[in-house]
């Protein structure tokens, strides 16, 4: 016997139960903006004065938006995967049907029109196609619909709750067995279509709800009692089944994971009022109230992470690829994962350089006869493109001030290659910069310390940079090979060195060097010391820094063939190495967008591969040398330097890291032999410490997933 929901009790039911730096003119350097974090919005549905909206809130509970605003009743939100788009259901046309909008509540489109009551939208894991419930005079089943709109299709019969796995390769949902007048929840493995049931009880298991790695399912659990419900909780069970817990009640429904995995929103109710709670996804955890407002609130629903053409917490990547036959910029997840093209022109796009706010991509582009200068949206939103050079001389490899206002560039339109910049908001141009004549400049990177780029008035190509405040020019490099595509590192407000990376190699070939400088040189004074970063028989060229200075990107390709170039990752502290493109074209010059730090200085999250999945240790090795500026450990294994060093442990919570446990070093470096029993996302850091005149930075490990 199938037992169908009364569907207006679920729609209802909560409401039933409770009756420039250096060169002159100088541009004045702002503070850099903030950027959203992993977890973004959280939509829900309030219920007043007889009508139900669908409103959003930050992931901290505040700015709460009515974002339907309509007579009906608009029920049942669902962010689509890419964070853009909310499914729901409303009857604002006589019936409750299945319509879609867009996140600020625009672009309005009703995907479905039956008798029957259409509801518990739920999106596929690609986006293309949206499940819900049917129920109608002798039916209930679960269907599909294209989201852009088309003809729904049975896919279950005898269902209802459907809700996709993160993966797309399963479906959970909820049925009632002949011999069970309770709802259970099972997972339907769509390529065979067969199916496991997941929970075993005589209550009712409604509104399951995958958690962002595919591993649990988060459901409500009551007992029926007539037409209302009793002793509503919220469990999570294990996507096997093989293990379940409490996490919140009584009085709490409509479990919503947020995309970190770290909380869960849910309906609860403290007596008078049902209102919007969030606690930790484990259980034990203090549960905070969001809402207050008059009516019921409910039916929470986490938006996912920001889409992947919208700056998050580590920043993304711009790069130029010839994927498509000709050379156009890129902007992809540091990852590797969602590249978009921004560019779409037969003349070469290159030299990508994104602002310091995130929002726009500077480049190159030959689409007009000659090399210019143009700025483009980063999202990929917007394909409009903003001319900033227009002259018949080479314009091309630019680099933005440190406030986003100018852009710093190389031209020959003083007869040589020399350094010129642009300011944005009047186009006024200034330069050139260098000393001219036959002597070519070229590769800048501006920021606040200076001007570094190369210059080959030596015979050989030669890193230079211009003192802040002044014009003269000091060396940084001074050998027989070519030095050349130089990049500051981001600066932390307590850096103790300054940081450049670049190529030595010859033409075709190369590894990666760094120099890290207490202090930028004065004329006349010594050259700085390069160390060597990188040392394979690949040709490694354009590296570029994270906004933490904890990774570096960058260009690899076999010797003399250019073609074969993609774009790698690797982490300052430690050897591994990531190839994030692989495509029948090129891949190069990659530039890495301003990343969201923490209180301690880093970007949120661990990056690709992600963290070690099932770790119980941390290591955190501070005989190792971080040539990141402000994380420089000894340049020698000197005792003094790593013994007795306070180490944090640090669990990942929305909106940064908290501080779980303490310890310190001895002269080995530290390792942590047990992590707090606690799943999540752990890592160490040690602050900035003075030992016997020595100077240990800040130091770092890796994240580690800890799901034991």
């Amino acid at each position: 016997m199938h037992r169908r929901p009364n569907v207006v009790l679920i729609l209802v039911s909560v409401a039933a139960v409770v009756g420039l730096l250096s060169i002159v003119p100088l541009v004045t350097p702002v503070a850099r903006a903030a950027f959203t974090g992993t977890n973004g919005l959280i939509a829900f549905v309030r219920s007043a004065s007889g009508n139900s909206e669908i409103y959003t809130m930050k992931a901290d509970g505040t700015s709460q938006t009515n974002i339907s605003d309509d007579g009906a009743t608009d029920d049942m939100p669902v962010w689509s995967p890419d964070g853009t788009k909310i499914a729901f259901t409303s009857n604002r046309a006589g019936n409750f049907e299945i319509y879609v909008m867009n996140a600020n509540g625009s672009g309005l489109t009703r995907l479905t029109n039956s008798p029957a009551i259409d509801w518990q939208p739920a999106w596929s894991a690609d986006g293309t196609k949206i499940a819900f419930t049917r129920d109608g005079p002798g039916e209930q089943a679960i269907y599909t619909v294209p989201a852009a709109g088309g003809t729904p299709t049975l896919l279950l019969d005898g269902a209802h709750s459907p809700a996709y796995s993160p993966d797309g390769t399963r479906l959970a949902y909820v049925d009632m067995e002949a011999d069970d007048a309770s709802g259970e929840v099972y997972v339907l493995t769509l390529s065979s279509m067969g199916k496991q049931q997941i929970t075993w009880n005589s209550l009712a298991d409604e509104d399951p709800e995958w958690s962002p790695d595919g591993t649990m399912v988060a459901v409500s659990r009551f007992d029926t009692a007539g037409e209302g419900l009793v002793n509503m909780e919220v469990w999570v069970v294990e996507a096997n089944g093989y293990l379940e817990t409490k996490l919140a009640g009584p009085e709490a429904m409509y479990p919503a994971w947020s995309p970190d995995q770290t909380k869960i929103a849910y309906s609860g109710y403290d007596g008078a009022n049902w209102d919007i709670y969030v606690t930790g996804s484990s259980p034990g955890g203090t549960p905070t109230r969001f809402t207050t407002a008059a009516g019921v609130d409910g039916e929470p629903n986490w938006q996912p992470a920001p889409p992947p053409t919208t700056l998050g917490d580590e920043g993304l990547i711009a790069f130029t690829s010839t994927r498509d036959g000709n050379a156009e910029i890129y902007i992809m997840n540091p990852n590797g994962t969602a590249a978009t093209r921004l560019t779409n022109d037969p003349a070469m796009d290159d030299f990508a350089a994104i602002s310091p706010d995130g929002t726009e991509v500077a480049f190159t582009s030959w689409r007009d006869g000659d090399a210019e200068i143009y700025i483009v949206d980063a999202s990929g939103a917007d394909p409009t493109l903003t001319k900033v050079t227009d002259n018949t001389a080479y314009d091309a490899e630019p680099t933005w001030s440190s406030d986003g206002a100018a852009l710093m560039y190389v031209s020959d339109r003083g007869g040589s290659e020399q350094l010129w910049f642009t300011t944005l908001d009047d186009s006024a141009v200034f330069g050139p910069y260098g000393p001219g004549g036959i002597v070519s400049d070229f590769s800048p990177d501006w920021s606040d310390l200076g001007v570094v780029y190369v210059n080959d008035q030596d015979g050989d190509n030669e890193l230079y940079t211009f003192i802040p405040d002044r014009t003269a020019e000091v060396p940084l490099t001074a050998n027989s090979v070519s030095d050349y595509g130089p990049a500051w590192a981001p600066e932390p407000p307590d850096a103790t060195f300054h940081n450049v990376m670049f190529v030595r190699g010859v033409s075709g070939g190369g590894d990666l060097y760094q120099i890290a400088m207490t202090a930028i040189p004065e004329p006349g004074d010594p050259v700085p010391t390069a160390y060597q970063v990188t040392n394979t028989t690949a040709w490694e060229f354009s590296p570029t820094w994270r906004g933490d200075s904890t990774w570096i990107a960058f260009s690899r390709a076999q010797p003399g063939d250019f073609a074969s170039a993609e774009i790698w990752l690797r982490p300052m502290e430690g050897e591994q190495q990531y190839q994030l493109t692989d495509t029948a074209g090129a891949n190069y010059n990659p530039h890495w967008g301003p990343c969201t730090v923490d209180a301690d200085g880093y970007c949120d999250l661990a990056l690709p591969p992600g963290p070690e999945k099932h770790a119980r240790t941390i290591t955190l090795d501070l005989h190792k040398h971080l040539w990141a500026e402000g994380r420089v450990t000894c340049p020698d294994p000197v005792a003094g330097c790593t013994d007795d060093v306070k180490v944090k442990i640090q669990r990942k919570v929305q909106g940064g890291w908290e501080n779980v446990r303490s310890t310190f070093t001895d002269d080995e470096g530290w390792y942590l032999k047990e992590l707090p029993d606690v799943p999540g996302t752990y890592r160490a850091v040690a602050k900035l410490v003075k030992v016997g005149g020595e100077v240990c930075a800040k130091a770092m490990s890796n994240a580690v997933l800890h799901e034991h």
